[in-house]
Parts: structure tokens; sequence; C-alpha cells
């Protein structure tokens, strides 16, 4: 086990990280949501190209550079709440992380949101996503100014705790589909686990190696995935964290459904690594987090 954590440390340091630059201004707090080719990060394609890069008939949406999947669309409920002048949180919803300046740094992935004990609003995505400040917006809800903010988390292991106004954020354990009914567990080895991310959406594979706080498994990922949550059902089990560099020079992440498993492996930050660290302090955010 502890052979695995070393390796896991070693590959953390060559990986492809999966956050990928926006590169735009920072979106403003309005009266309307804005029209989508005003979003960031936001694409329709139809050329036939881009239909069989997607393996889809029709329009595919890009979100995340170098990313050919179709990409998740904002749910319905999202769309309401930003309707309502709020921007709604859950499992899976697609995070701007905004440099020092303002504007929107990373694209991201949120994997879980929650309260801790002190009843903070408390989310979870990769550490290599954004620095200590750092404020964190809906990429959903791009008309609502950011409402979270990077307040502490773990380099090592990959993982950010991330505090949310909650008089202007609505915290959910399902979103777009995808349900988080329990925080606790981590993947057995040969299980199948999915993942759910804006870079390449819903994907499944083999949970191949696991320690205490690391896996490794063949679920696609690629830039915009850091951070989504790693699923067992409605089981929360890791935190996807990158790739490895199986080939220095070459990208084999996972970009198109068209590699099927022929991709380079995700390395997975376990939930209950992450859990056990949060419980450690009861001063510090994310103490005894619990699901919404």
């Amino acid at each position: 086990m502890r052979l695995v954590s070393t390796l896991a440390r070693v590959s953390l340091a060559a990986v492809s990280l999966i956050a990928t630059s926006a590169f735009a201004v920072v979106p403003t707090a309005t009266a309307e949501p804005l029209q989508e080719e005003n979003l960031l990060n936001y694409e329709w394609k139809y050329d036939i190209g881009s239909q069989i890069m997607a393996l889809k008939q029709g329009g595919v949406l890009h979100r995340a550079p170098n990313s050919f999947f179709n990409a998740p669309d904002i749910p319905q409920e999202a769309r309401d709440a930003e309707a309502r002048g709020r921007a709604l949180f859950g499992p899976g919803t697609p995070i701007f992380v905004h440099a020092f300046d303002g504007t929107p740094q990373n694209l991201c992935t949120l994997g879980i949101v929650g309260f801790d004990a002190k009843g903070r609003g408390i989310g979870i995505t990769a550490a290599h996503c954004g620095q200590f400040g750092q404020k964190v917006s809906s990429a959903d809800a791009q008309s609502i100014a950011p409402m979270g903010t990077i307040v502490g988390g773990n380099k090592a292991r990959d993982y950010s705790v991330i505090v949310f106004d909650t008089k202007k954020a609505e915290l959910s354990r399902t979103y777009d589909g995808v349900t988080v009914n329990s925080l606790s567990g981590r993947a057995n080895d040969g299980e199948r686990i999915c993942k759910k991310g804006v870079g390449t959406g819903m994907t499944c594979g083999l949970n191949l190696i696991t320690s205490e706080s690391v896996s490794f498994s063949q679920v696609c990922a690629t830039r915009g995935d850091s951070g989504a949550p790693i699923l067992r059902g409605d089981q929360l089990v890791g935190f996807m964290s990158g790739g490895m560099d199986i080939a220095p020079g070459i990208d084999t992440s996972c970009r198109t459904p068209l590699q099927g498993f022929l991709h380079s492996p995700s390395i997975v930050t376990t939930s209950e690594q992450v859990l056990a660290d949060l419980n450690e302090h009861e001063d510090y955010p994310g103490y005894g987090l619990r699901l919404p």
C-alpha cells in the first residue's frame, strides 16, 4: 500500500494537469442570464468532423479546450437558479477559479458540496485548480458573480476546500442527473466506477488499484475534469486528480470517445482520505462535512 502511495506522488508530479485556462473577462451580476453566444467555454459545433470525433449526430457542445467530447449542457435547474439571481452548485458542476485580478483563470469541476459542523457551505475540488484566497463561480451561471472562496485543502493530496456564501449560492446533492447520497467509502480493485466532469461528461471504467489516499483507474478524463466526483452508484468514492504521463511529450489523455479504453490511466484522490483530513481539526472549514 505504501508503494502505491509513493507511485501516486511521483505520478502526480508528472501528470498533465486537468485544469484548463479560461482566459476571459470576469462575469458580473446581471438581471438576466447571458445569451449563449456570450458564454465563456461554451461553443456548439455542427460540422461532420466534430460529430465523428464525439460519436454524436447533430450539435456537439465544446466546453473544455482539447476535448472532442460532447460536453454536458447547462441543466435546467441551474438556469432556473440563475434566473432567481443565484447559482446552483452540486456534484459535477463546472466551475471557474478566478485569478486575483478577478478574471476567470481555470475551468474545473466541483466534486461535492455540503455543510460542515459550523453550518458553512462547503465544496471540494482539485487543489491544482487554484490557490488559497481565489474566488470561485459557476460556469453554468455566468451572469452571477463569484460566491465561493478557496480557504484550504492539501496540495500533496490534490484537494481544495471552498467556502460558499450561502445567501447567494444554492447547494444540492443532485446536479444534472448526478446524485450523491453517501460520502464514505473507496473503490475496490476491479470495481466499475464513473465520473462526471465538464471536459468529458459522464464516463466509466475499472478501478485498477487503490491505496488509502489514491487510486488508479481507467476512467476517461481530460482538461476541465479536475475535481470531478468519482462515483460508485450514488456513493462518492473520490475526486478526479490527473492522468499519468505514460509517454513523455505525447498527450495520451482521453480526448475523444473514439479512443475507447486507449488512454492514460487517471489518478483519483479517495474521498475516504479527504474526509479523514477534514475531520482532524474541529476549527477548519469542512470539519463534520454532511450532504445538503
